[in-house]
């Protein structure tokens, strides 16, 4: 076959070579390319991929692997009753993988039990080839675990970790920003008063965020009456754990005209509760939330919220794995939608 010619194959049956010969480039070259070699002209790159995909060929990532001893798996951890929070950072972690000829790695762990990904990772993941783990919250902060990848050498990366300052490689939002965004929201349309919702314990990077509320109303000289504290109740859900949060906060002659949920299923149940007490949003209350995923797009009103880029810190924390590199602190976005308004006379 003359170089710059068609294989006469197509399929899983191309081989490497035969893509090379395509492109004009040797097997070796192939290979590179489907390891993402940084060393690969774009050019060259670019004439692979294109035969790559005229010749339909499918890399044998068995051989792939044991040539550049690598396992090409990326493992990240998935709570038994997940959040949709959970769900759109586990998909686009999915996507950064694939993007860099990865696969990612589920591994279940019972969210009610502190050493449930501690025995996961001793009894199935310690055993697989990974070439590294992502930690999403609230793994992100289990000390436990994180020593034990730390003394066993695997790679690894937490999301959003409640210690920024930790000797992990991280990717974080810039929640003091989001937070202090919306806090001025609320301030400018003329509220006053406010709930909070108190987060599930064990999970620091959301007690944070009230935190940071709370610093911005005594900056403004409020009392602290101005606040009202929702415990936490676990419903069954989060949504219906906002929805029990609305009816402390909104029963009684104390009730705030803002409420601020630490992420937007909690804010989603807060609106129904609120609505079932025929306290229309924003009429009668606004509700803000935090994260800006999937919660926040099924919520009516729309929720006026803080914007995380999960796809970006995702593809941060892939990045951090395969190519190294250092923490990186990642820009927040406030989205003002309809869930808030200006406090009625």
């Amino acid at each position: 076959m003359e170089q710059g010619a068609s294989p006469r194959r197509k399929g899983p049956g191309v081989t490497q070579e035969e893509v090379g010969r395509l492109a004009g480039v040797s097997g070796k070259t192939v290979a590179r390319v489907i390891a993402n070699d940084p060393h690969v002209s774009e050019a060259t790159r670019e004439k692979v991929e294109a035969a790559i995909r005229q010749t339909g060929f499918r890399p044998n990532f068995a051989a792939r692997s044991l040539a550049a001893a690598k396992s090409y798996l990326i493992a990240i951890f998935l709570p038994d009753h997940s959040s949709l929070y959970h769900a759109d950072l586990f998909r686009s972690a999915a996507a950064a993988c694939a993007a860099k000829g990865y696969h990612l790695l589920l591994e279940q762990y019972e969210a009610d039990s502190s050493a449930s990904a501690l025995e996961r990772y001793d009894i199935s993941l310690r055993q697989t080839r990974c070439d590294g783990v992502i930690l999403a919250p609230p793994l992100s902060n289990d000390r436990q675990l994180i020593d034990r990848l730390t003394a066993d050498a695997m790679p690894h990366v937490l999301i959003a970790p409640a210690d920024a300052e930790g000797r992990s490689p991280a990717v974080l939002a810039d929640e003091s920003a989001g937070v202090i965004a919306l806090f001025d929201h609320l301030w400018s349309l003329g509220h006053r008063t406010f709930g909070l919702c108190t987060p599930p314990p064990g999970r620091p990077y959301l007690h944070r965020r009230n935190e940071i509320f709370l610093q911005c109303l005594a900056g403004q000289g409020a009392a602290a009456s101005a606040v009202k504290l929702a415990p936490f109740r676990w419903e069954g859900s989060t949504m219906l754990s906002g929805r029990t949060a609305a009816r402390f906060l909104l029963d009684g002659p104390d009730s705030p005209d803002a409420i601020f949920a630490f992420n937007d299923e909690y804010a989603h149940g807060v609106m129904i509760g609120a609505q079932e007490r025929g306290l229309p949003v924003p009429d009668a209350l606004s509700v803000a939330g935090f994260d800006d995923g999937a919660a926040a797009q099924f919520a009516w009103p729309p929720l006026t919220t803080i914007r995380q880029p999960l796809d970006l810190m995702a593809k941060k924390a892939v990045e951090l794995i395969t190519e190294g590199g250092e923490s990186c602190l990642c820009a927040v976005e406030l989205m003002v939608r309809q869930s808030t308004g200006r406090k009625a006379d």
